[in-house]
């Protein structure tokens, strides 16, 4: 039989081409040895521990503690572009709160006259939130800032009992509108309602580029930024995505999707040691993952995951290439390697 050229390099290359993604965990180093990794973005995450709030940069993820002076307490909730945000709390009110990398850096982003407000999450150029409309109520108001408490915007439609935003990147803010997702351009008469199943309710958790994710009733839900046009990956709950993925969790184990729900992924395999539930949090450009898990001991863990490739498509790569090489010099040799494989 005369065997051409073309079969041979084909599947090969199909072989590096398809490995299936793989990821190595660790447990994320903390002042207590506990601790929950609850963003990722930029090279950083942020997290908490029980001495304070933490923030790592990679590869080595060496932490800072990131303070609030005058603050009774404090916590990290996202980050993005250098900057990360979250609240403080001062005389039984809350403020939202940003800071660019050191307790110095802090930026108290509450406007006078409001009564409590939440950072939840910043691309680096905007921040996002809610403020409280009653005390110790559960009505509230989404916000925008950029950088300022005097930049503040009111995203709140009319009509409406209560708004939350959770996401923001450029010119386009996510979040809930009376447990309905929404997404906004900048002010509250440009909000959209994102379309759900019917009769269903859920909520819009993050935005990167042209995806934004969240769920609605167990369901991990993705939209199209641009034509929001809804799919649908499956039972769960989705909390990030870096435009390509999308992370959180279902039954309890940390998962990725990869824009399908076929493409779970459940993350709880690559775990170092025995772990009774995980949740993945956060996703940074690269595809690093971050979260918690509570081990056998009970313990709170801070977890990060960072994608490897499989090490069989390695291997399937380094043959490819060694082989193609082959065929530019001397065809005749490379077949009979060929045949020589094939009897394995």
């Amino acid at each position: 039989m005369k065997y051409s050229k073309l079969r041979f390099v084909a599947p090969l290359l199909c072989m590096a081409t398809s490995g299936i993604a793989q990821y190595t965990a660790q447990i994320l180093p903390t002042s207590t040895g506990q601790g929950w990794a609850l963003g990722a973005g930029g090279n950083q995450i942020v997290g908490t521990d029980f001495a304070g709030s933490l923030l790592w940069t990679g590869p080595d993820y060496d932490y800072v503690h990131l303070g609030a002076d005058g603050f009774d307490s404090w916590g990290l909730e996202g980050v993005g572009g250098g900057k990360q945000i979250g609240t403080g709390r001062l005389n039984d009110r809350s403020h939202a709160l940003m800071w660019s990398g050191s307790t110095g850096s802090l930026v108290d982003l509450h406007p006078n006259g409001y009564l409590s407000t939440f950072g939840r999450a910043t691309d680096g150029i905007s921040q996002v939130g809610d403020r409280a409309v009653l005390q110790g109520g559960n009505i509230s108001h989404a916000l925008l800032w950029r950088d300022t408490p005097e930049s503040v915007v009111d995203l709140h439609p009319d009509g409406y009992q209560s708004s939350i935003a959770y996401g923001v990147w450029g010119d386009t803010q996510v979040g809930m509108v009376d447990n309905q997702p929404v997404v906004w351009s900048g002010t509250a008469e440009s909000m959209v309602l994102l379309p759900l199943p019917k009769g269903a309710l859920g909520g819009a958790q993050a935005i990167h580029a042209d995806e934004i994710v969240g769920s609605s009733s167990g369901t991990a839900l993705r939209w199209d930024a641009n034509t929001l046009e809804m799919a649908s990956l499956g039972p769960g709950i989705a909390v990030d995505t870096n435009g390509k993925q999308q992370v959180g969790s279902g039954q309890a184990h940390a998962v990725v999707w990869s824009g399908t729900a076929e493409s779970r992924l459940d993350l709880g395999q690559f775990l170092p040691g025995v772990f009774i539930e995980s949740r993945a949090t956060g996703i940074d450009e690269n595809g690093t993952i971050v979260g918690w898990g509570i081990d056998s001991e009970f313990a709170f863990r801070p977890l990060v995951w960072t994608p490897v490739p499989e090490p069989g498509s390695l291997t399937a790569f380094a043959i490819g290439l060694t082989v193609v090489g082959l065929l530019r010099h001397r065809w005749g040799r490379a077949e009979c390697l060929l045949h020589r494989i094939s009897r394995f």
